[in-house]
């Protein structure tokens, strides 16, 4: 006789392994939480620094004309200490924004596998 408890705990299951959040917590869940969230951050630098690398030659692209112009009345020194004081600020927002992104996946995550263990505990012992 089929037990109809033990099938919808399977396909329930299933259906967790095959969707979305399901792959991505099994994929999680063989990180320790310190490597995802080292992982998560140094994505989190490459990518900002590529961002504000593209955005700062747009910028500088876009101004050219003016800049050649009055090449003479800018001041290199302030120029260059701005364009870092910019970039360092927008690092450190998209760090604390990367690290608070990937510390909540990573808690969701554990929160879904730690039910998803539960009942396969539960399939193993029926």
């Amino acid at each position: 006789m089929i037990d109809q408890e033990r099938v919808l705990l399977m396909t329930k299951l299933a259906r967790f392994e095959k969707g979305r959040k399901g792959k991505e917590a099994l994929q999680m869940h063989k990180y320790y939480r310190s490597d995802f969230l080292a992982l998560a951050l140094i994505k989190t630098f490459f990518l900002t620094t590529i961002g504000y690398g593209l955005m700062l030659g747009v910028t500088l692209l876009a101004n050219m004309s003016f800049i050649m112009d009055n090449f003479n009345l800018i001041n290199i020194r302030v120029a260059g200490s701005m364009i870092l004081i910019g970039y360092l600020v927008l690092l450190g927002l998209s760090m604390a924004v990367g690290y608070l992104h990937a510390l909540i996946r990573y808690n969701r995550a554990k929160k879904l596998m730690r039910e998803y263990l539960s009942d396969l505990e539960k399939l193993s012992d029926m």
